[in-house]
C-alpha cells in the first residue's frame, strides 16, 4: 500500500456543487496544505444529475451541444458525449428538473420528447451504442414522448395520429402504437440504462406514488397518473409484446426506465455499479492509501445501493479505509465508513449548501490532519 496516495471520489451535493468541483476544492487543500501526499480525483456518479459531467470528465469525452425541447416545450440547450462508438446521454439534459422553477413541476405537463431528440441525434451520426443516465427527471410519461421523438406513432381512440408532444396527462388517450419505424433504425444498436432506484412502474413503490410529488404532482394528481401509466403499461404488453412493469428500475425517471426497455430494448443496470465499472474504479484505487468520498446528505439510504455503498464495497476489496464529507449528516456511523465529516459541523445548512466551497476547505483540512494521523498509527 502507498500510504501517500489519496483517491477522492465524491458524488455531487445535490443543489449544492458539482462532484468535479468538490473534487477540485479537496484537491488543491491537499495539495497546498500537505505536499507530502498525492492525491487523484475521481468524481462518481449514479446515473442522476451530472453523469454527462462525471463521465466527460474521467473519460474525456467530445460533446455535442444541440436546442431540443425541454420537459415543458420550451427549448433547451442539452449535450451529450461521444467516444468512438458510443454515446452516453443524461437525460436530465434535456427532460431534468433543474429546467423547471417550483411553479413550472407538473408531471401531468411534462415530457421526455426532448431526450428523444437527443437520441434520435446520436443515432443519425451513426452511433450504435448508447448508455444512458435518467436521474432527476422532471416527467412522468413512461417514456412515451421520447418515442415519439424517434419516430413511434400514437394513435388516439379515435385512430388519429397523437401529433402533440406526450406527456404524462395525456397517456389515457394512447390506444395504439406503431413502432416500426424506430424499431428499424435500431436494430444493431445497444442501449444500457443506468438507473438510481430500482422501483417498479406501477403501484404504491412505483414511479408514480413514490417519485411524482417530487416532481410537483398534487395528491388529486397521483391517481390520474397511475390510471394513465397503467394504460401506457397495457399497450407495452399487447402492443408491443412486452413485459417491463417489474424489471428493476421500470419506475425510474417517471417510468422512463419501462419505457427505455419497451421501445428500445434497453438494459437497465445499477446505476453506481454500472458506473464504477465503466470508470474501472476498482484498478484505479488499487494501493491506495485511504478514499474520501461523500456527497450532500448520508442517512439511512446511503448503504441501500446508492454511489457511496458501491465505492465502500470496492474499498473493502482493496482494504482500503474510506472517509466521507458530506453536506448533512442524518445517520448514525455508515458501516465501512471511518470517519465522517459534515458541512454542517461548521455552519447552518443554509450557508453550507449557498457556500459549499468555505466548508469544504475546513472540513478537508481537518480529515486530511486525521487520515495522516491514522497513517502514522498504522505504521
Amino acid at each position: 500500500m502507498n500510504w501517500n496516495r489519496i483517491i477522492v471520489a465524491p458524488d455531487s451535493f445535490k443543489d449544492s456543487i458539482s462532484a468535479p468541483r468538490v473534487c477540485r476544492v479537496i484537491q488543491d487543500v491537499i495539495i497546498d496544505n500537505f505536499p507530502q501526499l498525492t492525491v487523484e480525483s475521481i468524481p462518481v456518479s449514479d446515473g442522476g444529475e451530472g453523469f454527462l459531467e462525471i463521465l466527460t470528465e474521467n473519460l474525456n469525452l467530445q460533446t455535442i451541444s444541440l436546442s431540443v425541447m425541454g420537459p415543458a416545450e420550451k427549448s433547451v440547450e442539452a449535450r451529450y458525449g461521444i467516444s468512438q462508438k458510443t454515446a452516453y446521454i443524461e437525460m436530465s439534459q434535456a427532460s431534468g428538473l433543474q429546467h423547471l422553477s417550483i411553479n413550472q413541476r407538473n408531471p401531468l405537463r411534462t415530457t421526455t420528447y426532448g431526450l428523444g431528440q437527443l437520441i434520435k441525434d446520436a443515432l443519425n451520426r451513426g452511433f450504435k451504442e448508447f448508455v444512458l443516465g435518467i436521474g432527476g427527471s422532471a416527467t412522468c410519461d413512461g417514456g412515451a414522448g421520447m418515442a415519439q421523438a424517434l419516430g413511434c406513432k400514437f394513435y388516439d381512440h379515435n385512430g388519429a395520429e397523437i401529433s402533440e408532444p406526450l406527456c404524462g396527462g395525456m397517456l389515457k388517450e394512447i390506444s395504439d402504437i406503431d413502432c416500426k419505424e424506430l424499431q428499424s433504425k435500431i436494430l444493431d444498436c445497444n442501449f444500457k440504462v443506468a438507473s438510481d432506484v430500482t422501483n417498479p412502474l406501477l403501484g404504491e413503490n412505483g414511479a408514480v406514488y413514490v417519485y411524482a410529488p417530487q416532481k410537483g404532482a398534487q395528491p388529486n394528481d397521483l391517481e390520474i397518473l397511475e390510471k394513465n401509466m397503467k394504460n401506457l403499461n397495457t399497450l407495452f404488453e399487447i402492443k408491443l409484446n412486452k413485459n417491463v412493469k417489474n424489471i428493476a428500475g421500470a419506475g425510474a425517471a417517471g417510468g422512463l426506465g419501462a419505457g427505455l426497455a419497451a421501445f428500445l430494448n434497453a438494459e437497465l443496470k445499477s446505476g453506481s455499479q454500472f458506473i464504477l465499472n465503466l470508470l474501472d474504479f476498482e484498478n484505479i484505487i488499487r494501493n491506495a492509501s485511504a478514499i474520501i468520498t461523500g456527497e450532500g446528505r448520508i442517512d439511512g439510504q446511503t448503504i441501500d445501493g446508492k454511489i457511496i455503498s458501491e465505492v465502500i464495497k470496492s474499498a473493502r476489496n482493496n482494504q482500503i479505509p474510506v472517509f466521507a464529507i458530506c453536506g448533512q449528516m442524518q445517520s448514525d456511523k455508515i458501516p465501512g465508513i471511518e470517519n465522517t465529516i459534515a458541512l454542517t459541523d461548521y455552519t447552518i445548512p443554509k450557508n453550507a449548501i449557498k457556500n459549499p466551497e468555505k466548508y469544504l476547505k475546513l472540513a478537508t483540512k481537518d480529515l486530511i490532519t486525521e487520515i495522516v494521523s491514522l497513517r502514522h498509527r498504522r505504521k
